[in-house]
Protein backbone atom coordinates (compact mmCIF):
# COMPACT_ATOMS: atom_id res chain seq x y z
CA UNK A 1 0.00 0.00 0.00
CA UNK A 2 2.79 2.43 0.85
CA UNK A 3 4.41 1.74 -2.54
CA UNK A 4 1.28 3.06 -4.27
CA UNK A 5 1.22 6.16 -2.08
CA UNK A 6 4.87 6.97 -2.72
CA UNK A 7 4.94 6.19 -6.45
CA UNK A 8 3.17 9.37 -7.61
CA UNK A 9 5.34 11.84 -5.62
CA UNK A 10 8.44 9.88 -6.61
CA UNK A 11 7.44 10.01 -10.30
CA UNK A 12 6.75 13.75 -9.96
CA UNK A 13 10.23 14.39 -8.54
CA UNK A 14 11.88 12.32 -11.26
CA UNK A 15 9.90 14.10 -13.98
CA UNK A 16 10.74 17.53 -12.54
CA UNK A 17 14.42 16.60 -12.42
CA UNK A 18 14.40 15.43 -16.04
CA UNK A 19 12.50 18.49 -17.31
CA UNK A 20 14.37 21.14 -15.29
CA UNK A 21 17.07 21.80 -17.90
CA UNK A 22 14.69 22.20 -20.91
CA UNK A 23 12.41 24.44 -18.85
CA UNK A 24 15.34 26.68 -17.91
CA UNK A 25 16.42 26.86 -21.56
CA UNK A 26 12.88 27.83 -22.55
CA UNK A 27 12.75 30.48 -19.83
CA UNK A 28 16.02 31.96 -21.14
CA UNK A 29 14.85 31.95 -24.77
CA UNK A 30 11.35 33.29 -24.11
CA UNK A 31 12.27 37.02 -23.89
CA UNK A 32 14.13 36.79 -27.21
CA UNK A 33 11.17 35.04 -28.86
CA UNK A 34 8.71 37.61 -27.57
CA UNK A 35 10.99 40.45 -28.60
CA UNK A 36 11.14 39.20 -32.19
CA UNK A 37 7.37 39.26 -32.62
CA UNK A 38 5.98 42.36 -34.29
CA UNK A 39 3.86 44.52 -32.06
CA UNK A 40 0.67 45.86 -33.49
CA UNK A 41 -1.15 48.50 -31.54
CA UNK A 42 -4.89 48.08 -31.56
CA UNK A 43 -7.22 50.94 -30.94
CA UNK A 44 -10.93 51.56 -31.24
CA UNK A 45 -10.39 53.50 -34.46
CA UNK A 46 -8.99 50.42 -36.21
CA UNK A 47 -11.90 48.11 -35.32
CA UNK A 48 -14.44 47.43 -38.10
CA UNK A 49 -17.46 48.71 -36.19
CA UNK A 50 -19.39 49.65 -39.35
CA UNK A 51 -19.91 45.99 -40.26
CA UNK A 52 -21.53 45.07 -36.93
CA UNK A 53 -25.31 44.71 -36.65
CA UNK A 54 -27.21 47.20 -34.48
CA UNK A 55 -27.03 46.72 -30.73
CA UNK A 56 -30.73 45.84 -30.51
CA UNK A 57 -30.11 42.84 -32.79
CA UNK A 58 -27.18 41.70 -30.65
CA UNK A 59 -29.26 42.03 -27.45
CA UNK A 60 -32.17 40.10 -28.96
CA UNK A 61 -29.79 37.36 -30.12
CA UNK A 62 -28.28 37.09 -26.64
CA UNK A 63 -31.76 36.88 -25.12
CA UNK A 64 -32.74 34.17 -27.61
CA UNK A 65 -29.59 32.21 -26.78
CA UNK A 66 -30.26 32.51 -23.03
CA UNK A 67 -33.86 31.36 -23.56
CA UNK A 68 -32.72 28.36 -25.59
CA UNK A 69 -30.22 27.41 -22.88
CA UNK A 70 -32.89 27.67 -20.17
CA UNK A 71 -35.33 25.55 -22.19
CA UNK A 72 -32.57 22.97 -22.70
CA UNK A 73 -32.00 22.80 -18.95
CA UNK A 74 -35.71 22.44 -18.27
CA UNK A 75 -36.02 19.61 -20.79
CA UNK A 76 -33.12 17.74 -19.16
CA UNK A 77 -34.96 17.51 -15.85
Amino acid sequence: MWVRRLSLPFAFVIGAAISARPIMQLANALPELLGSMPTVRYSLENLPVNGLPPSSTIIMGAMLLATALMIGRMLEE
